[in-house]
């Protein structure tokens, strides 16, 4: 019998969704993510729930099946590993799909395209669905980032670490009372604060993460923060996007893009911006989030600095993350997956806004040493890094390479392969051709 392109592609997907679950036993995958604490429990695991703030566990992942359910008065969590990434990172099950695969270090079939694999549409289709008309967003139209949040109001009480706050969740009607151990404010250009990523510590020593904005005031005239789940297709913002007006006041040009709030914040004091003109940024979400990253702000600023002659110089900095070892033997090297995906996102919106004229080099920086798993500048604040010897790791720097790139940007074809005389290409061969490689260095 012959099958059709269609029914074959149908199945790749299908067996390589099965392979990735069956790579993520449950408690080792939520343990990674919400840092949660799991005991043996009859056949399976218990744990207090990653969703809700409770001193005795009734989260349950079953070992037989490798699902989760919560049996917490009003919780009603359940699922497997696809709907625990969508809910505990408010994504679409494509998204999840896509980070559960790149825990499990499993590569997607290429013969088709997941959003047009019909299980994939089904699972999306009862996903709670984003409201309100798309915005406009340079040349295509996408659902909003931060960006188009309500500022922030007056009355508002702004979160603090230590201090309570409440949070209403849209989506499931409920009510939290949360103390934040740190908080970190996404702004725009102009300063101004839109939403704010809450991190909370839990009595059982694991941690959660939430997006917080939009607040009201309560009944006792009080400030209620409103639980923000990013759409599935929507942008996702850059945080430090207020030092963007005083970097391109500067005329360097040269921009560091590192992972988390935390470490973006140690990298500013590392590097001043006022000192060495570096503009220091993270993308929303982590390294499986960066195809996702509202570039515009940055590549129109970043465009305006060429025009006038400013050659503009993108360093990507990894955390120190091991490879991933798959169950064939291969590995996936994070730090270099980490660098493309955010090098393919702002070329993506360099090439959508008609290229940038001058010069454009993007490099991933080549971490010294041999550092602790996670290691990142945060931890070199901690050891006393003084501002010249974090210049002197970001000047020594890898060329990468780019998969599946279109030829869209003639700009970005310029002076392809002249790498800087000061790259390092430790453990990066150069890419053949018949990968349909593109050098990352421009």
């Amino acid at each position: 019998m012959k099958v059709s392109p269609g029914r074959f592609a149908e199945s790749a997907w299908l067996d390589y969704k099965i392979r990735v679950k069956a790579a993520l036993p449950l408690p080792e995958t939520i343990r990674h993510v919400a840092g949660s604490k799991f005991e043996p429990a009859g056949r399976g695991f218990k744990a207090c729930c990653p969703f809700h703030s409770e001193k005795t566990p009734s989260f349950f992942v079953s070992a037989e099946f490798n699902t989760y359910r919560c049996f917490g008065s009003g919780c009603g969590a359940k699922g497997d590993v696809f709907s625990f990434l969508q809910d505990w990172y408010g994504i679409s099950f494509s998204q999840s799909l896509q980070r559960a695969s790149e825990l499990a270090g499993i590569d997607p079939p290429t013969n088709a395209s997941p959003r047009n694999h019909l299980s994939v549409a089904r699972q999306d289709s009862n996903r709670p669905r984003p409201s309100g008309p798309p915005v406009e967003q340079g040349p295509h139209k996408r659902l909003p980032t931060a960006a188009a949040l309500p500022p922030i109001p007056a009355f508002a009480d702004t979160p603090k670490p230590g201090l309570p706050m409440i949070v209403f969740d849209p989506e499931r009607k409920r009510r939290y009372s949360i103390a934040p151990s740190m908080v970190h404010a996404y702004r725009q250009p102009g300063g101004e604060a839109r939403l704010f990523v809450i991190r909370v510590d839990k009595a059982d020593g694991g941690k959660f993460f939430i997006q917080a904005g939009d607040p009201a005031r309560n009944s006792s005239g009080g400030t209620e923060w409103r639980l923000i789940r990013f759409p599935g297709n929507s942008l996702r913002p850059l945080y430090g996007l207020e030092d963007l007006p005083a970097w391109e006041a500067s005329g360097s040009g040269r921009i560091l893009l590192v992972e988390g709030e935390k470490t973006r914040d140690a990298a500013s004091r590392l590097l001043p911006l006022k000192d060495t003109g570096i503009l220091s940024l993270s993308n929303f979400g982590g390294g499986s989030s960066g195809s996702y990253a509202d570039w515009e702000p940055v590549v129109a600023a970043a465009k305006r600095l060429s025009i006038s002659g400013s050659r503009i110089d993108v360093r990507i900095w990894p955390d120190a993350d091991p490879p991933i070892r798959r169950a064939d033997g291969s590995t996936v090297d994070r730090q270099v997956r980490f660098a493309q995906s955010l090098a393919s996102s702002f070329r993506g919106f360099v090439n959508e806004f008609g290229g940038i004229p001058g010069r454009l080099r993007i490099s991933k920086v080549a971490i010294p040493g041999n550092p602790t798993p996670g290691w990142d500048l945060a931890d070199a604040e901690k050891q006393d890094w003084t501002p010249q010897q974090t210049l002197d790791a970001l000047n020594k720097f890898e060329t990468i390479a780019l998969r599946n790139l279109n030829a869209a940007g003639t700009e970005a074809s310029k002076d392809r392969g002249n790498a800087a005389p000061d790259a390092v290409n430790a453990g990066n061969p150069k890419p053949k051709a018949e990968e349909k490689y593109d050098r990352l260095e421009i």
